[in-house]
């Protein structure tokens, strides 16, 4: 893994839209280690004084507008969205309402923002057109697609996305990038519907084990080991913008992905949970496998996963097992984690 350039990071105003969420809350730990000067804006607000947040929904382009004309960020890292499978089937319209025109609103602000010069959007491996028992590998140039209603939603973000950088903020030598990752895990997830948090809340409350799709395989990620790949592809954004625009691919270079049933007994053995596991079938459909191809982030960012796909699950456990047992402080929590992270790529 190549290392951050942590004299490019010291100082520079960030804004992260999306803070609050799961990967917002690890990207703004990551960059106050950096010394960077961290602004967050999201929907729910934070109540901890890592960073200076401020709580508006991308939808209102006034209240927005006058937040970022104030913060005057040098580089944005767009998280903000409705981020679960399961929630976009029960509310299409608000996925694709926050989705797609809470970024069209911040676009339109941005592009007449003097002091920028990058923008990450952080989409998904689900932006892809699947097509059935594929074993095709992902490429940055692959088709995009989506039958649900979210993924529908995060293939118009790249096409979006692309229209921006095309038609104004490459002609004012503003970097814009895409940064499409699979399934991260990682401490700190408390999210609907989704297999970590899941797997954790039945320990705490001592209730049943239950997994839908069993069988399925995913990319899976370590958060940290993502978010370090969206800060060096920020980095090199940065300094030159006409090379590294457009989508990035981050997913390790292991081809035998781990299914959901191996996932859940490794976790569940590391937090000493001894409970049966049951199976139902989910109440939406969900594609059995992704497999993505990141030649382009390893060779040209110098990206390369530090946790092998054992080792992410066992990272993580090792979090919710800090939680339970130490401490409820998620924020020490993530900076003691990360700091163990950062000693290893040093």
């Amino acid at each position: 893994m190549k290392k951050l350039d942590k004299n490019f990071w010291k100082n520079k105003k960030i804004l992260i839209t999306g803070h609050s969420g799961f990967k917002g809350k690890w990207l703004s730990s990551l960059l106050k280690q950096l010394k960077s000067d961290v602004y967050g804006i999201s929907r729910k607000g934070r109540k901890d004084n890592l960073i200076k947040s401020f709580k508006s929904d991308l939808k209102n382009i006034n209240n927005v507008k006058k937040i970022i004309e104030k913060i005057k960020p040098e580089i944005v890292f767009h998280l903000a969205a409705q981020p679960i499978v399961s929630v976009s089937y029960k509310k299409p319209r608000d996925t694709f309402d926050n989705n797609i025109f809470g970024l069209v609103n911040l676009f339109e602000i941005l592009r007449n923002q003097k002091s920028l010069r990058a923008i990450i959007v952080v989409t998904t491996d689900k932006c892809y057109k699947i097509e059935a028992n594929s074993k095709k590998v992902l490429t940055e140039s692959s088709p995009l697609g989506g039958n649900d209603p979210y993924c529908a939603s995060k293939a118009c973000v790249e096409i979006l996305s692309n229209s921006y950088l095309k038609s104004f903020f490459l002609k004012k030598n503003i970097g814009l990038a895409t940064a499409r990752a699979g399934n991260l895990v990682g401490g700190n997830d408390f999210g609907k519907d989704r297999i970590i948090p899941d797997l954790f809340n039945a320990k705490r409350k001592n209730s049943h084990v239950f997994l839908r799709n069993p069988k399925s395989s995913r990319p899976w990620h370590h958060v940290i080991d993502v978010i370090y790949g969206y800060c060096l592809l920020a980095q090199n954004l940065f300094k030159n913008p006409k090379k590294y625009s457009g989508p990035w691919n981050f997913a390790k270079k292991e081809k035998k992905e781990m299914l959901v049933l191996e996932l859940a007994r490794i976790f569940l053995s590391e937090i000493k949970y001894k409970k049966k596991i049951n199976f139902y079938k989910g109440s939406f459909n969900e594609e059995k496998k992704y497999v993505l191809s990141s030649k382009k982030s390893h060779s040209l960012l110098g990206w390369m996963p530090i946790y092998g796909k054992k080792k992410i699950i066992i990272e993580t456990a090792c979090w919710y097992n800090d939680y339970l047992n130490y401490s409820s402080n998620s924020n020490k929590l993530m900076l003691k984690h990360l700091k163990k992270y950062l000693d290893n790529i040093n």
